[in-house]
């Protein structure tokens, strides 16, 4: 059972929402990829190997069947996304009882955050409908939109609008600002203000040979720009919709302009991301983890029910050490995941607040200098069903020039084996003059 990545970007069909205690994130892009099922994310990532599909290290297939246990369409397994519900086919945002459900948008509106919702097709389709609308039916278009007009959410990019009849676009425009929307368009969307509520109509997706007028990559950057000014915590659900649409037609080669497309937006989440790395959540880093192969300063262990407190004291040591020689600020031993295969299994280790803190200040009493972690992460996550516990150490480098003992003995490690620190590993340590993170 492997954890997914949670930059708080979810590439939906790969990855899936997970509840965890921690940090709490601080922005979520949630990006669909409408009729970007496996075979067709195969193709595109074997003509593409390093495309942005290719940063995400986890992967997790999920059942998409609807609540009758048959094939789903967009509605209801866009409700499924939006809501974390199963329901049938053709329900927006409804139960199989037809009972209006909550998404999360809605959830995270109602805890001021800022809530944005961009597709390359129709605004008012089933997918980008679920997040703000509850309607028994994807045929009612103007009912659909009546819900978007009420939904006081702060950034809609419209490529178009299903239309439902005798409603026109002046219709649209005069509606929008009647509920107080600023309407702006290709030439006026960089002018767009952060206070404002906006909406945002251009084509994003490609119409025969003609290119968008914005691609759907300048439309996330700028709702992220957007969103996030002033420090607001932000939702955006970014759609390919257009996948869909030319898989329908059997147009491959129009399929994969538009998973460029995509892929493109799913970088400008990335690069969002990495500009913010404070902001990067407790989950992200464990996520992080599991991704990576285990080395000289990440170590698993599953520690179900215990752990050894003098070993333990030996993997501080030999972390911190080895931290230090890679000049790294810290790095990390992490319960209850399987070392070789990290899989969660949760652990019981220390299982209070106060126990963890105990812990702190026994390690000190052992280590060179009396350093100590530099903090101890509680995560709750949920992986298929079933919530797991995980501790992350946070164990600092070695000060500068001052290997880190355990019980007056230097440990390192040696690949993923922990070892004495060999003297050559002992005389790098001592004749650093680097900076001293352990002083920052």
């Amino acid at each position: 059972m492997k954890l997914q990545r949670n930059i708080l970007l979810i590439l939906v069909l790969l990855l899936s929402v997970t509840v965890f205690a921690g940090k709490p994130a601080k922005y979520v892009f949630l990006m669909i990829g409408d009729g970007m099922g496996p075979e067709f994310t195969r193709l595109y990532m074997s003509q593409y190997p390093d495309s942005n599909f290719s940063k995400f290290t986890t992967r997790i297939a999920t059942g998409t069947n609807n609540v009758h246990g048959k094939t789903t369409d967009s509605a209801a397994s866009g409700t499924a996304l939006a809501c974390g519900i199963k329901t049938y086919n053709g329900a927006i945002g409804v139960d199989k009882e037809g009972k209006p459900v909550s998404s999360l948008a809605r959830l995270l509106q109602k805890r001021d955050w800022k809530i944005g919702i961009i597709s390359s097709v129709g605004i008012n389709d089933a997918t980008p409908g679920a997040h703000y609308a509850h309607r028994a039916t994807r045929k009612d278009r103007a009912g659909i939109l009546a819900d978007l007009y009420a939904s006081q959410y702060n950034f809609f990019g419209i490529s178009f609008t299903l239309m439902p009849p005798e409603h026109k676009m002046r219709d649209l425009n005069k509606l929008l600002k009647r509920n107080g929307y600023t309407v702006s368009n290709k030439k006026s969307f960089r002018t767009l203000k952060p206070e404002n509520r906006n909406v945002l109509i251009a084509a994003s997706e490609y119409q025969n040979s003609k290119a968008p007028e914005l691609r759907l990559a300048d439309i996330t950057a700028k709702a992220a720009e957007l969103l996030s000014a002033g420090g607001s915590s932000f939702f955006i659900m970014v759609e390919g919709g257009a996948i869909d649409h030319c898989n329908h037609r059997n147009d491959y080669a129009f399929a994969i302009r538009e998973m460029i497309e995509f892929d493109a937006a799913i970088g400008e989440a990335l690069k969002f991301a990495d500009k913010h790395p404070e902001e990067t959540s407790d989950l992200e880093i464990l996520s992080e983890l599991l991704g990576s192969v285990e080395n000289e300063i990440v170590e698993f262990k599953a520690a179900s029910n215990g752990f050894d407190f003098h070993k333990l004291g030996q993997y501080f040591s030999a972390i911190s050490n080895e931290a230090n020689l890679k000049n790294k600020r810290f790095g990390w031993l992490v319960f209850g995941v399987h070392d070789t295969t990290h899989d969660i299994l949760g652990t019981n280790y220390k299982n209070n607040a106060t126990a963890l803190e105990k812990l702190k200040h026994d390690i000190a009493k052992e280590t060179t200098g009396a350093i100590t972690f530099m903090d101890i992460l509680e995560l709750h996550p949920m992986v298929e069903g079933q919530e797991y516990r995980v501790l992350m150490f946070k164990i600092p480098a070695a000060a500068i020039a001052i290997p880190t003992g355990w019980k007056n003995r230097y440990y390192g490690r040696d690949g993923e084996s922990l070892v004495d620190l060999s003297q050559e590993k002992i005389d790098r340590i001592r004749g650093e003059r680097r900076t001293d993170w352990s002083r920052e």
